[in-house]
């Protein structure tokens, strides 16, 4: 394997390297065009998972039955099937620069990924959400003595944002006028070098980025906080709120309400939920929500569509809410 660097032009021999260094250039070149959150996914899994393993090996010493055995530790670790597949993936990725760059074999080739099934199993997500009475003290939770926070859950609960998506949110992405907000940008805390930090980026695929109408009653709660067009909604200013700022936030919230303390993720669950009861069909929640495919929709839309109509179906959903609040 001790194939001189023919193509880059170098004297060291690649077999000399450790691992290390090869996974750290292949990091450095796919930064430069990769998203600054995919290249910080990619350096966390990396310093996390792989580079631990192969500490002090050479990569002239990275044989295949040495690549099938790393590949055969990860689900020793307890990780799940899809994590444990999404680091061999990167792996793969490693090897593979290393060879097209270096001509070497590349010694990962052995090892095969399995294809996952495609219905996932989604029944411990779906029990971490609210129940439709818990969800009505939340509403009424939000509802009392509201402040920019529970505008912002109250918002999540009733469009299905992200918490990512939420943060990100300024006033020039609400049009009041037109019901309607506008989702192009996210705020993610990613790994670096020195620890994390708090970036705001495009949203990952053109599915997220989208249009979602708000009912009036939503539009009612949102506009007490109006403010100018560079300003963040949660903050008011600025400066965004950080996700987990929010997120303990959020926490805080169910505790006051003496709810369970699930988490942000689960309103969008909830929302999705209840727009399946209403009708909606799966391509409609999936274009709405912003997913790329509509697989995870039909968990939640599984008899025939009543209406497909977004704006009826948000509508239906309001009406729904409110009565329950008045039957409290």
């Amino acid at each position: 394997m001790r194939v001189k660097n023919k193509k880059a032009g170098s004297k060291m021999e690649i077999g000399e390297k450790s691992f290390e260094e090869v996974a750290q250039e292949w990091l450095e070149d796919i930064s430069a065009s990769a998203k600054i959150t995919t290249a910080s996914n990619y350096r966390f899994k990396l310093q996390k998972h792989i580079l631990p393993y192969f500490a002090g090996v050479k990569y002239g010493e990275l044989t295949p039955a040495a690549a099938r055995e790393f590949a055969g530790e990860l689900p020793r670790k307890g990780l799940s099937p899809k994590y444990t597949e999404d680091i061999l993936v990167l792996f793969k990725m490693v090897t593979r620069y290393t060879a097209q760059k270096y001509c070497l074999a590349n010694p990962a080739d052995s090892i095969v990924l399995h294809r996952r099934p495609q219905k996932e199993d989604r029944t411990e997500k779906q029990s971490a959400v609210l129940t439709e009475p818990m969800q009505r003290i939340l509403c009424r939770e939000l509802l009392c003595d509201t402040d920019l926070t529970k505008a912002g859950v109250f918002l999540a609960l009733m469009t299905g944002l992200r918490l990512g998506e939420l943060c990100a949110m300024q006033w020039s992405h609400i049009d009041l006028k037109e019901q309607t907000l506008f989702v192009e940008k996210t705020l993610q805390r990613i790994s670096t070098d020195g620890g994390t930090q708090v970036v705001l980026t495009d949203v990952r695929s053109g599915a997220s980025r989208r249009r979602i109408p708000m009912t009036q009653w939503t539009c009612q709660v949102v506009e007490k906080f109006a403010g100018p067009k560079d300003a963040f909604f949660l903050s008011g200013t600025d400066t965004p709120v950080d996700p987990r700022t929010m997120q303990n936030r959020f926490k805080a919230i169910l505790r006051r309400a003496g709810l369970p303390g699930v988490e942000f993720s689960a309103l969008r669950d909830m929302f999705m939920e209840s727009c399946g009861q209403l009708g909606m069909d799966a391509v409609t929640l999936s274009r709405l929500m912003g997913n790329t495919t509509f697989s995870h929709s039909l968990t939640y839309c599984q008899r025939p569509p009543v209406q497909s109509k977004v704006g009826v179906i948000l509508s239906m959903r309001e009406q729904d809410l409110k009565h329950q609040e008045r039957e409290r």
